[in-house]
């Protein structure tokens, strides 16, 4: 085999490495089918859910203590409503909620985390 043979099938090989890679990390849609967390505000977005549980679930040295949290009932269930009102609130569809950029900001942060979690 020639060297440019060799390239082309390393070419190739990458190619498929990456378009893989890239496959499997594709985002995907989440559908959150639960009611938004209790006393959720009517204007505005609160975080308070979230912010509860990372108290709850996360050491000062950033550790998230998964095991307990998925262990509680309550806790994933909130977790839920909280995810439930980011996916049926945003910047996007109810820009009235997210009156300063500081407040869309910290949606797009909390929820990314939320999501992640």
């Amino acid at each position: 085999m020639t060297k440019t043979l060799i390239a082309i099938g390393v070419l190739l090989v990458l190619a498929l490495v990456a378009a893989s890679f890239f496959w499997v990390n594709r985002p995907r849609r989440v559908i959150v089918d639960v009611p938004v967390v209790a006393g959720f505000p009517e204007q505005g977005f609160s975080h308070e859910a979230f912010e509860e549980l990372l108290c709850d679930y996360v050491t000062p040295a950033g550790q998230v203590d998964y095991d307990r949290w998925h262990a509680s009932a309550h806790s994933v269930s909130q977790l839920d409503g909280y995810l439930a009102a980011v996916s049926k609130y945003s910047p996007d569809n109810t820009p009235d909620r997210f009156p300063e950029r500081n407040d869309a900001l910290a949606y797009w942060m909390y929820g990314y985390n939320a999501y992640v979690i």
